[in-house]
């Protein structure tokens, strides 16, 4: 579970209890980071991440590290990129690129007469998209790691984890279906809907079918899902 998805939040179980997490008392250490190893020059590797987590203000919100984190992160590779694209090497390549890779990179053939500089920075940026997006999803937090220490290890919890850390909601999925909903606490289904802002929900469910107490009225379901 490198990077958190609706899928993994669905393979977890929801607590019978509300599940609660009191986020101020959540913390990290070093084997919550994990290496970005796209295979190329640049390796983004835990031991980095976490050496630039431990510079960031101690008395500082967790989430605020983690984004600060995030910032440097993407510093490092983003002048990796241009000290790569200013290479001797790097030009050699572009030279080196025949028509249908010219096509490829750039959607046309390079012209005789036109600067090299900024082609060879596209060139090498799409040399290390996989790296970007890695980095871009926050896979190098090990989400796994930081769940496996929660009692009780619940979806709710999880994805409560996920988003205050990365700041981040699924708003590609457009349709989530809840069936037996009567199971559900309020709290969970507020949450589902944060995590999926653009979504429509479907729910099913028997209100007369609830097996424990404290769990959604239905009466509250139009104010959940308006």
């Amino acid at each position: 579970m490198a990077q958190l998805l609706p899928s993994d939040l669905a393979a977890l179980p929801i607590a019978d209890q509300p599940a609660t997490l009191t986020i101020t008392q959540l913390t990290l250490q070093a084997s919550d980071f994990q290496s970005l190893s796209p295979g190329l020059p640049l390796t983004i590797d835990a031991a980095t991440s976490y050496q630039f987590f431990l510079k960031t203000p101690v008395d500082t919100p967790l989430d605020k590290r983690i984004q600060a984190t995030q910032q440097q992160l993407t510093s490092c590779l983003q002048e990796s990129i241009t000290n790569e694209a200013q290479s001797a090497d790097a030009l050699t390549q572009l030279e080196s690129l025949t028509e249908t890779e010219q096509q490829r990179l750039f959607d046309r053939l390079i012209r005789e007469d036109e600067p090299l500089a900024p082609l060879a920075r596209k060139m090498i940026r799409h040399d290390y998209q996989d790296l970007a997006d890695q980095l871009s999803g926050y896979q190098w937090l090990a989400f796994d790691q930081i769940i496996a220490r929660q009692t009780p290890i619940d979806a709710v919890i999880a994805a409560q984890i996920y988003a205050y850390l990365t700041h981040h909601v699924f708003p590609n999925v457009k349709q989530v279906f809840i069936d037996e909903v009567q199971d559900y606490h309020a709290s969970t289904l507020s949450l589902f809907k944060q995590l999926f802002p653009k979504a429509q929900f479907t729910v099913f469910g028997d209100q007369h079918q609830s097996i424990t107490p404290h769990k959604v009225q239905f009466e509250q379901l139009p104010t959940i899902f308006p």
